[in-house]
């Protein structure tokens, strides 16, 4: 289904998207993500939403490393910048980011613009990190 532009419409249309993670300023890691658009998504696609919920299910499975709810602090806040701070869902790792978080990997959001990278550069160099 499109939208009058042209463009897919993401709220009528079967869509997932995945952001893998990738480099910011030569020292910045994204954080991966998975969307599941359509909504209502279990009226709509119910195959689709039962892929969604086995993927929450699983994703479950591995260590949540950032959860904004009160009371959940946890060791890994400090590596965890930019937008990534305002998800409402929690952050969980797979191996490798938790690993790369472990050994002081600093992550921040896939959207977060330049202005924002700008800030947040100037604020680690004064712990030591050139970006």
């Amino acid at each position: 289904m499109y939208l009058p532009d042209g463009n897919p419409d993401k709220v009528r249309s079967p869509v997932a998207t995945v952001f893998c993670p990738t480099v910011k300023r030569g020292v910045l890691w994204t954080v991966g993500e998975v969307h599941f658009l359509p909504t209502p998504l279990s009226v709509k696609f119910p195959k689709l939403d039962a892929v969604s919920r086995a993927f929450a299910r699983w994703l479950k499975e591995q260590p949540c490393v950032f959860s904004n709810k009160p009371g959940n602090a946890n060791e890994f806040n400090y590596y965890l910048e930019g937008s990534t701070r305002n998800y409402d869902p929690p952050l969980y790792a797979f191996p490798s980011g938790l690993e790369a978080l472990r050994q002081g990997q600093y992550f921040v959001s896939d959207d977060d613009n330049d202005l924002r990278l700008d800030k947040l550069c100037m604020a680690l160099r004064l712990r030591g990190v050139n970006c």
